[in-house]
């Protein structure tokens, strides 16, 4: 049925499907290989930018780590009862934080009486340490939670038995200034 006002030459029967253009294919085939050459350039070159990243990446051990720590302790001013308090919280911390890094024994979210506990299961502390530990974790909470003063040559002693724990403790294939 055509309207009467529109000419028949105009209107045009149904086209069936159309084809992609002869050429269109290659085009579409190009693409495919320059994304999958692009992909394999980036996959190439990203090995190489991770492995420049990877290798520029210091690894501080947990030893060179907590003796940091401890020459700013060292370094630091501690007059007040509040700094005095201060400076058993960072110290018995940094000791805490070695632990867990160097033995793999929480340390940090425990109480002093847990970590004892936890402390004696475990095979890779020797009695000496354990006792060590023991006597410096008592120490620090009775500055930290009873309010007990300490003089200035108890914290030094206190900071230099610590540094001993800890070189006491760097592995032997770590002595003589390998990292780990």
């Amino acid at each position: 049925m055509t309207p009467s006002n529109i000419p028949s030459d105009v209107l045009h029967d149904i086209r069936g499907p159309v084809l992609l253009a002869d050429g269109l294919w290659w085009v579409i085939l190009l693409l495919i290989v320059l994304i999958i050459s692009a992909w394999l350039f980036f996959l190439k070159k990203g090995k190489k930018i991770f492995k420049a990243v990877e290798a520029s990446l210091v690894v501080i051990s947990p030893w060179e780590t907590a003796l940091k720590e401890l020459l700013l302790l060292e370094k630091g001013v501690w007059q007040t009862k509040e700094q005095v308090m201060e400076f058993y919280v960072r110290l018995s911390l940094t000791v805490r934080h070695y632990i867990e890094m160097r033995f793999n024994i929480r340390a940090v979210e425990m109480t002093t009486e847990e970590f004892m506990t936890e402390m004696s299961r475990s095979s890779l502390l020797m009695k000496d340490h354990q006792l060590f530990l023991k006597e410096f974790l008592a120490g620090s909470d009775r500055v930290k939670f009873a309010g007990s003063l300490a003089s200035m040559d108890e914290m030094k002693q206190t900071l230099e038995t610590a540094r001993s724990f800890i070189v006491k403790t760097i592995p032997m294939e770590n002595v003589g200034g390998e990292t780990q």
